[in-house]
Order: C-alpha cells, then structure tokens, then sequence
C-alpha cells in the first residue's frame, strides 16, 4: 500500500509516523513535559465546516499511575476479553472506531478515527526501523509527496521552531491524492516525544500556511485521467491527529499503541458520497497486521 491512497490512516499515526521518522527522537522528557504535551493535545480543536471538533483524550496517557493502567487496558479492549486481545498474534483483534461527524443541518463533515491494538516488540525497534512509517506504505524518497521544509525556507517565512526542551518539532509539506478523486496539499506541524515507556506524536496541519504561495493550505478534484484542477483549488485546514505507543509491563512484550484523529471532509470531495468511509476497516485491519508482522520479524 501507498501513502498517497491510505490518507485517513495516515493521518491517524502521522504524529508518530513524521515524528519519529523525520524528526529523530528527543531525550527523554521530564513528566511535566509529557503531562503538558497530552494536556495540549485535549486543547486541539479542528474545523469541519460549520462544526468545530475537539480531539479525544487518550485512554492510556503517559505517566498513568500502574494501578489504573488494567482498567485503561479493558477500556481500549472494547467488547473483547483482554486474553483475547492482548493475544500475541498477527490476526489478533483490533479496535476500530468511526464516528461521523454531522453538522446542524445533518449533512457530513467529516469523521473522528480511534484505533487501538497490541504489538509485541519494543519501542527501539518502533522507532528505529520506522515502523509506523512502513505500515503505511511511506517512501522516505518519495519527494513527490513531501518532505520537511528547509531551514532556508522557515527563514524566508520568519519561522522559527522552539529549540532546546525535550518535544522534537518539525514542520512537513505534502501532496497526497485521495480515492483518486481529490488532492490534498499543504504543511503540517509536528511534535514527538520519547519517554522510558512511550513514542508520542502529534500532527495537524499548520494553519499559518493557509495563503503560503508554495506550500498553500489546499484541495482540488482531479478528473477521472488524474488530471489536476489546481487551478480551482479551495482552502484545507481540517485535520488533526496523534498516536502513542506504549510499553507495557503486562502482558510482557506488549506495546499498547491508539491512535485519534479528526478529519473534515469537505462535500465537494466526493458529492455527498461516503467512498472514503466505506474503504477503512479493511484498511485499517490490513495495516494493523503489517506492523504486527515487521514488529515480529525484529524480535
């Protein structure tokens, strides 16, 4: 699979996919910071047309205390028992949850995406081989869809990103297709850290690049060729997403990993219809056994 196809899941682990990726990870930070980084991430809102979404908390923050991780743990279970859950398996279940998003008027706007599932391995291994970015398809040299944004080009900008704490940050250009149907470009923002028992990463896209003359906020219909309609493209700001991974004591070897995202899906994507919904689970179920089965080949 392609990064370039698989936008919603992309989206969904994008924090922790150019955060660990392309960012390279930071010292591990003091609890303040990573208290302050979740505490940030419930304060992230995302405009979905006329409806404005916040994203959800995560269900096993970092730092939470040993004795309420068991009941975080049956919480992201859903309706499946923790011994079959937690089970150290390639199909092992996941749990996916989709909520669409509806304005006033009950029209579509967008989707909020949770996802939560078990991995045996480590975090070095998550990390280092860029396993977040493999389970989407990503090509680190596909210039095509992205990349980060030089120190030449923050300067022109008169950007200039925190420096000297433990939260990496970086910010990233992109140009994906969705559904073959519409282009999506711009810049997103991005923050990660890494603690003794976690990989956290947060990215939305930065709204400070809404008129930006090259990297410009934006979306536009490709015809059924592929052909651009550039030239008739409409401002894009709506989406928002972070994903943590977490080592846990129990069962031994486990990682928890959840991801939440909110994406706003303008009308005009797809006429009203819900090609990209229906497309999800099954993606979703086949990228969550990727990562399963890279994590496993490393042990």
């Amino acid at each position: 699979m392609n990064i370039k196809t698989n936008y919603c899941l992309a989206v969904m682990l994008c924090g922790c996919l150019l955060g660990s990726r392309n960012c390279g990870a930071a010292d591990p930070p003091a609890t303040a910071d990573s208290s302050a980084l979740v505490s940030a991430l419930q304060e992230v809102t995302v405009q979905c047309g006329s409806l404005r979404v916040s994203l959800p908390a995560p269900t096993l923050p970092p730092g939470l205390p040993a004795a309420q991780r068991a009941a975080a743990l049956k919480q992201a279970a859903g309706k499946y028992s923790l011994d079959r859950w937690t089970r150290d398996s390639i199909v092992a279940p996941f749990v996916f949850d989709k909520t669409t998003l509806k304005d006033e008027s009950g029209r579509r706007v967008g989707y909020q995406l949770d996802l939560w599932f078990i991995a045996y391995g480590d975090l070095a291994t998550v990390e280092e081989r860029g396993l977040f970015a493999d389970m989407l398809g990503a090509d680190a040299d596909d210039d095509d869809a992205g990349g980060p944004l030089t120190e030449a080009e923050l300067a022109a900008r008169e950007i200039q990103l925190p420096a000297g704490n433990a939260v990496a940050r970086q910010l990233v250009h992109f140009s994906v297709p969705v559904m073959k149907r519409v282009q999506v470009a711009g810049v997103v923002r991005t923050e990660s850290l890494r603690g003794d028992d976690f990989l956290l990463g947060f990215s939305r896209i930065d709204e400070r690049f809404n008129q930006d003359k090259q990297y410009a906020n934006r979306w536009w219909s490709l015809d059924e060729d592929g052909d651009s309609g550039e030239d008739e493209a409409e401002p894009y700001s709506g989406f928002a997403g972070y994903a943590i991974a977490t080592s846990l004591e129990e069962p031994s070897g486990a990682l928890l990993i959840e991801c939440h995202a909110v994406i706003h899906e303008p009308h005009g994507w797809f006429d009203g219809r819900s090609l990209l919904s229906s497309k999800l689970p099954l993606l979703v179920q086949d990228n969550v056994r990727q990562f399963r089965r890279a994590l496993g080949k490393a042990k």
